[in-house]
């Protein structure tokens, strides 16, 4: 029964975690479309403040949706342990990832309540905004990486090891494990590049919705898996 309580949870948590991660995408870039062309702390700032409410919103989405999603992995690990040790692996890796990318949406959160808050505050030319526009810098270039190594552990590692243990045995439909590879390759590794290569730059948002499908997929997987168990067991 505590099994079966776990992979139901579990993927109650996997399907909430695409929706508030969709959530999360369309409150920012539908509320808030000028958000993308803000290039640097000058513009960045003011967009901010301007938007405190919505933004905070779209970030604690951000924060929610991984958070489900460490559940939803606990569930993975349960229902894909037959795929050999590497599952320990693969879980940990996945939790450690979405940890890091949690501190990415807190690092935003207090860029938002805070830096553009006192940016707002403070005098035109002054030392006081120069000072915080660096800041506020440090802090976006600080958020980049870690989501980047957020990424690359979550998707690149713990995705790619649950997928290849879905190709091995049929837990799942062999199709979710050929998206998670996708989503291994686009959202955990190519967006490493992205500092050197412009090119994949964007190819992590692509990535991004790839995954979202195969957590949901994977959460649909753990409910039905639940409901199957409980339908083959002996009549009393």
């Amino acid at each position: 029964m505590g099994q079966i309580s776990l992979m139901k949870v579990s993927g109650v948590c996997a399907i909430l975690a695409g929706i508030l991660g969709v959530a999360g995408i369309v409150v920012i870039t539908v509320g808030i479309p000028d958000l993308k062309s803000a290039t640097g702390a000058l513009t960045y700032l003011p967009i901010l403040e301007r938007n405190k409410e919505t933004i905070a919103v779209g970030l604690w989405l951000f924060v929610l949706a991984p958070l489900l999603a460490i559940f939803a992995g606990l569930g993975f690990y349960q229902a894909l342990r037959e795929g050999g040790e590497l599952m320990i692996v693969a879980v940990a890796m996945f939790v450690i990832g979405l940890l890091f990318i949690i501190t990415r949406g807190f690092i935003e959160l207090a860029t938002v309540y805070g830096l553009s808050t006192g940016y707002a505050a403070a005098d035109a030319g002054s030392a006081t905004r120069a000072t915080l526009e660096i800041v506020a810098e440090t802090f976006r270039t600080l958020g980049t990486l870690v989501d980047l190594v957020g990424e690359a552990l979550s998707a690149g590692i713990g995705v790619l090891l649950f997928s290849l243990a879905i190709l091995r045995t049929s837990v799942a439909p062999k199709w979710i494990g050929y998206l998670g590879l996708v989503v291994a390759l686009v959202l955990g590794w190519l967006p490493l590049l992205g500092p050197a290569l412009p090119v994949f730059k964007g190819i992590g948002l692509i990535g991004f919705f790839a995954f979202i499908v195969w957590i949901v997929s994977m959460g649909v997987v753990l409910l039905r898996q639940k409901s199957e168990s409980a339908s083959s067991e002996p009549s009393q």
